[in-house]
């Protein structure tokens, strides 16, 4: 089992930014341990010696990937050496700390640091900049599974939740090269499902270019919110998916539990219309079947929107 260090908000307050980050997490890979470490107050703010307490906190427990979707805008040059030695040292003993970038786009720590996985939105790098070890989607929104329902959330924080549980699930199969780097391999497996590009601009009338937006089930509140943001010109049931030939999709909002014959007709079907794009409003294949659907057929399936 995958152990995974988050430094936020207590996980166990289920309304808190740390509870709703797990959650992200745990949406791409369930079968994971959390080491929770406080470094955010009530109001989401903290400091940058709680997060070096908390990395050197994880680094004592051994575990293998440490969650910071927070980051330190303002910061004395003594406690940045200090921090990114706390960074230097995980890494050395094989911890890869994915952190949340900026949302507004400013220089934050950890993320900025060499030795740490940055999480962004693409529109939030600056023209001219570049970060080896940094993944950039093409928007900011996430769905996650709580309690009570599903919930859209926005910002890098939960992009940053999303690409850990992606981590956890890829280390635990074995899936990342022993013969490389392992955030580099990871970088590597991540671009296979995501760096493709995606077109999420809108068009003159303020609909998404070309996509088809498909109901998988009856009527719900998520494809009414989804629809009302994106506007997709056409929409149609999955029965009538084959007879639109969408060439890309995004799939509304699936039934719990959801089966594999749903999933079998589901890549069918985007096989027969040629699709190559498909954005699902909460995730209908796990992290590994969308790899393996990338590879075997290309096409990208993607659970983040704009």
């Amino acid at each position: 089992m995958i152990k995974v260090g988050i430094l936020d908000t207590p996980v166990m307050s289920e309304k808190s930014h740390g509870n709703k980050v797990a959650s992200c997490i745990g949406f791409e890979h369930q079968d994971i341990k959390i080491i929770s470490y406080k470094v955010l107050d009530d109001n989401d703010q903290g400091k940058a010696i709680e997060l070096i307490k908390g990395i050197e906190y994880c680094i004592a427990q051994n575990v293998d990937v440490i969650n910071i979707s927070a980051g330190i805008r303002k910061i004395s040059d003594d406690t940045l050496k200090r921090l990114s030695e706390s960074c230097e040292k995980a890494r050395s003993e094989g911890i890869t700390i994915i952190a949340a970038a900026n949302n507004k786009g400013e220089i934050s720590y950890p993320a900025s640091l060499e030795c740490v996985l940055e999480v962004t939105e693409k529109r939030l790098i600056p023209e001219g900049t570049s970060k080896r070890l940094s993944l950039a989607y093409d928007s900011s929104m996430v769905t996650s599974k709580t309690n009570d329902d599903d919930k859209f959330l926005t910002g890098n924080s939960f992009l940053c939740a999303l690409t850990t549980g992606i981590f956890a699930a890829f280390l635990e199969a074995g899936y990342l090269d022993p013969k490389k780097d392992k955030d580099e391999s990871f970088t590597e497996l991540w671009h296979d499902l995501y760096d493709d590009g995606l077109i999420t601009s809108s068009g003159p009338s303020g609909s998404i270019h070309d996509y088809g937006f498909v109901r998988l089930t009856e009527e719900s509140f998520l494809d009414n919110e989804m629809i009302s943001r994106l506007k997709p010109e056409k929409i149609c049931s999955l029965s009538d998916l084959a007879k639109k030939r969408y060439r890309k999709g995004i799939l509304g909002n699936p039934a719990y539990p959801i089966d594999d014959s749903l999933k079998k007709e589901l890549i069918d079907k985007m096989i027969y219309c040629e699709m190559k794009t498909v954005y699902a409003v909460t995730p209908v294949f796990s992290v590994f079947e969308r790899y393996m659907i990338k590879k075997r057929y290309g096409i990208t399936v993607s659970n983040v929107y704009m």
